[in-house]
């Protein structure tokens, strides 16, 4: 009882620790219904627009599949009957909860292997930026990995259950997670074969069900608004990305979370991968028993799989790493759990808490890396003057959706159809007309006529200087000079309202 009672205290632990390094960071910095990045304000926005009675792809471009935008949906609404600072901050909210939600289910699936365990896998989830980087604002992978983390719970249940509604709820969940970002296929397929080894052919076609009516019930009625649309901008604008610039050591050191020297990039690499093999190692050794009894494998692989494809792909952004926290924190605890385990053997009564402080001392630099804001706010902006000199205007046009969400006038003015492009960069990888190295930005071939039509309809417009690099186009700048005035001006950030 009392080890019942104490494993359950790490989880609850590891939850007030990730929630509170997800959320004080917003509010110390006033960010919660401020500027939390370019994707942050798309996905706020696709809701917006979908309240407002337009589809993704039928109506705008949207290179992500449509779960993020129903999920917005509420929030939309009430951005639009309250502030839009109300509705993304409810939104991020959300998301802090989210994220500490994966914290505290990556400690409570590794309770069973000992409280270091799940004080170091939880922990690390907890205060880790690579984690923690995607549930301060509204990103995919956050998603992807609650979805992950709750269908490896289900299968958990199913073990001791033997019902097959817990294989339809966990291949549900990661059909859930497709309907957000297609990333979800790679845990799809690893999950799949984990399922047909423990509990073969009918577990799996009772996990592939729920994987198949999950992602149709969200996705499915969008798909058949408008099926070429939608295949064009989920499916292969993604296949055209490219970003050549940033190399191995990069991608590594986003996985750290700080700028760290390479030869210690590389060490904690090779810890990983041993923490990787252990399991497959012990696999060789109790084979079969072990393949139907244990999840560090299935772990280890996603670790694999997950990590392979974020190195090698086309694009890759600091919060990419988001993407493989979970199953690294996993098979990081599974790995402290052994040496607990060993330690324990060795004094059975302080190795284990040796072991334990050990690793939970190894976290204290991931935690100071981990709590900072990043992305930090817009320097030098001051994002109440900003909505302040548009307050009483109802048709602000802006380049970029997080101009609206910081100038808080996207909900009235997307309702009165003078709101921005939802996705810049979506549209950009649509057409292939992004800019070329050193040059300025030209406005979109397929939007020029339609965003100067708004602008010149505006009441008032945000925009960021110089001009060139924010979507304004030399017929735009005409417009803007010849039918408003600049209003104010914050850093970078200009406020122009009609003459």
């Amino acid at each position: 009882m009392r080890s019942f009672i104490a494993h359950w205290w790490t989880v609850a632990l590891v939850g007030l620790v990730a929630f509170l390094f997800r959320l004080l960071p917003l509010t110390k910095s006033n960010a919660l219904g401020g500027f939390r990045g370019y994707d942050d304000g798309v996905h706020y926005a696709s809701g917006v627009y979908l309240i407002s009675g337009a589809l993704p792809y039928r109506d705008f471009v949207l290179v992500h599949p449509p779960g993020i935008s129903v999920l917005m949906a509420p929030f939309a609404w009430i951005g639009y009957m309250t502030s839009d600072r109300w509705g993304i901050g409810l939104a991020r909210i959300l998301f802090v909860v989210i994220g500490t939600s994966s914290a505290m289910i990556v400690a409570s699936l590794l309770r069973s292997r000992g409280i270091a365990a799940s004080l170091v896998g939880g922990g690390l989830y907890a205060v880790w930026v690579a984690a923690n980087i995607a549930e301060r604002s509204i990103m995919l992978s956050a998603l992807l990995n609650v979805c992950l983390l709750l269908a490896f719970l289900f299968l958990r249940k199913y073990h001791s259950d033997r019902r097959a509604r817990w294989l339809f709820l966990a291949g549900g969940m990661l059909g859930l997670g497709l309907s957000f970002k297609l990333w979800a296929v790679i845990s799809i397929l690893v999950l799949a074969i984990f399922v047909v080894v423990r509990f073969g052919r009918r577990g799996l076609l009772a996990f592939l069900g729920g994987t198949v009516s999950l992602a149709l019930a969200v996705a499915g009625p969008f798909f058949l608004a408008a099926p070429q649309a939608m295949f064009q901008d989920v499916v292969l604008a993604q296949m055209g990305r490219s970003d050549v610039r940033k190399g191995i050591e990069q991608r590594l050191e986003f996985f750290v979370g700080s700028p760290v020297p390479t030869v210690v990039l590389w060490i904690l690499a090779a810890l990983l991968l041993i923490a990787v093999l252990a399991p497959w190692i012990g696999a060789a050794v109790a084979r079969k028993q072990y393949f139907t009894n244990d999840d560090a494998w299935c772990w280890a692989l996603l670790v694999v799989t997950q990590a392979a494809a974020l190195l090698t792909s086309g694009s890759f952004f600091d919060h990419y790493a988001n993407f493989v926290a979970p199953t690294i924190a996993l098979t990081l605890g599974a790995f402290v759990g052994s040496l607990a385990r060993l330690a324990g053997r060795v004094a059975p009564r302080s190795g284990p808490g040796i072991v334990a402080v050990l690793g939970i001392a190894a976290l204290v630099p991931a935690g100071i890396a981990g709590f900072s804001l990043n992305p930090p706010p817009l320097q030098g902006v001051s994002e109440t003057a900003v909505a302040k000199a548009v307050s009483t205007y109802q048709c602000v046009w802006a380049p970029f959706a997080y101009m609206s969400v910081v100038s808080d006038s996207l909900s009235r003015s997307v309702a009165r159809g003078c709101g921005p492009l939802v996705d810049y960069s979506g549209v950009k990888m649509m057409i292939g007309s992004g800019p070329k190295e050193g040059s300025a930005f030209d406005v979109l071939r397929s939007t020029d006529s339609g965003e100067e039509t708004k602008l010149a309809a505006a009441e008032a417009a945000v925009i960021g200087a110089p001009h060139s690099r924010f979507l304004i186009s030399k017929g735009m700048d005409e417009v803007l000079r010849s039918k408003f005035r600049l209003a104010t001006r914050s850093s970078n950030l200009e406020v122009w309202v009609r003459r």
